[in-house]
């Protein structure tokens, strides 16, 4: 990942990238030990939504990722895509692409899960403002569950033209 480029669009050029790089990096092995490296890139008031969860403030934020960290064998992102755009000085939209992999005890018998997605960001070259993911809830955990997860991936399945 750390070869990535990041495209910039609009009026503004994205210049220092480092922002960008220090998240993907800290998110490349999410676990307990990069909690605190990944908080230090958001700001105190962070506003953070998931299809699980909206917390505000990092405080809030420290939690959930720690609570998120506590039960996985592993876990790491994938990027494949960032795009960046700006119309301020030192405020961008960012849009990076991923691949999840991780693995939990409780799931899949604890093989390794693959789940596509992406996160929306808000940010200047120093923090980050706002954070959106979105990606499949149903692919990452209700598929993953036994009984359960034979029943969605028929429904799914069924909904395919």
């Amino acid at each position: 990942m750390n070869d990535m480029q990041v495209k910039a669009s609009g009026s503004q050029p994205l210049t220092d990238s480092a922002l960008l790089q220090d998240l993907m990096g800290a998110y490349g092995e999410f676990n307990q030990s990069s909690v605190q490296r990944l908080l230090g890139l958001y700001r105190d008031d962070v506003l953070f939504i998931d299809p699980v969860t909206q917390i505000k403030g990092k405080e809030a934020l420290r939690e959930y990722f720690l609570e998120m960290a506590a039960g996985l064998n592993q876990c790491h992102f994938d990027f494949e895509s960032v795009i960046s755009q700006s119309h301020l000085p030192d405020n961008f939209d960012t849009s990076l692409f991923w691949t999840m992999r991780f693995s939990h005890p409780k799931l899949a018998s604890g093989e390794l899960i693959s789940v596509k997605g992406c996160s929306h960001l808000r940010h200047t070259s120093q923090q980050i403002t706002f954070h959106r993911d979105y990606y499949d809830l149903g692919e990452m955990l209700y598929e993953q569950v036994p009984v359960v997860g034979g029943l969605v991936r028929y429904i799914k399945n069924r909904l395919e033209p």
